[in-house]
């Protein structure tokens, strides 16, 4: 599970998995809220169906005062090799794969009323978010904004021929070089901009920085 507070509303949300139904699952949201006599009190605010045919790393999610941002990112899974994670991490790598076949999905969620839109977007490589917010343009429509740091090509670093988790052997971690020569450093702040009263979207990079994908 992910956890995130959002001071606003001084509530916790949370995303729970459910991998039992088949061919389909939902990732489910709640909301715990505090109350004065020492309680939480437990709200779902929806859920959002995925499928065991198309598994995407959900590793974090953007929260505003009224809506939810779930970037499910074109890195994926493949059901039969999940068993094996939960006994030896060593099959992540064998597990995770890049679908640069597939789009990239993003989906809002009404923190009220658990009402969800669904935008499909070009392949991108991320896994942080940066910052989320929501914000309403000139001609009145409700916009929801993500950043996150994306490599500027998604051919960068081909995660098919190349193990992500390498970095954090003990040979490599001591070799001061494997870093700059293995891991992508070209790496953009890309804003995603979702306009959930018209469905559209778009897509602006900042300056280009040297900063590593994964920090």
């Amino acid at each position: 599970p992910s956890t995130h507070l959002v001071p606003a509303l001084t509530t916790s949300l949370q995303c729970l998995c459910y991998p039992g139904r088949c061919p389909n699952y939902p990732t489910s949201f709640f909301e715990y809220t505090p109350t004065s006599s020492g309680e939480v009190k437990t709200k779902k605010i929806g859920e959002i169906p995925l499928s065991f045919t198309d598994i995407r790393m959900l590793h974090m999610f953007g929260a505003t005062e009224k809506f939810i941002v779930v970037p499910l990112w074109n890195l994926m899974f493949t059901p039969e090799s999940l068993t094996h994670v939960l006994y030896d991490m060593t099959h992540m790598c064998k597990s995770i794969s890049f679908a640069y076949d597939k789009p990239f999905y993003l989906y809002v969620m009404s923190i009220q009323t658990g009402e969800t839109y669904k935008f499909e977007l070009p392949p991108a490589r991320g896994v942080h978010l940066m910052n989320t917010f929501e914000r309403i343009n000139s001609k009145g429509e409700i916009e929801l904004v993500m950043d996150a740091p994306t490599t500027s090509d998604v051919h960068e670093l081909d995660l098919n021929k190349f193990c992500l988790f390498d970095v954090l052997k003990i040979p490599n971690m001591k070799d001061t070089e494997f870093l700059y020569k293995n891991m992508p450093w070209n790496t953009t702040l890309r804003r995603y901009v979702l306009n959930i009263d018209t469905m559209q979207y778009s897509i602006e990079d900042f300056p280009r920085n040297w900063l590593q994908l994964m920090l």
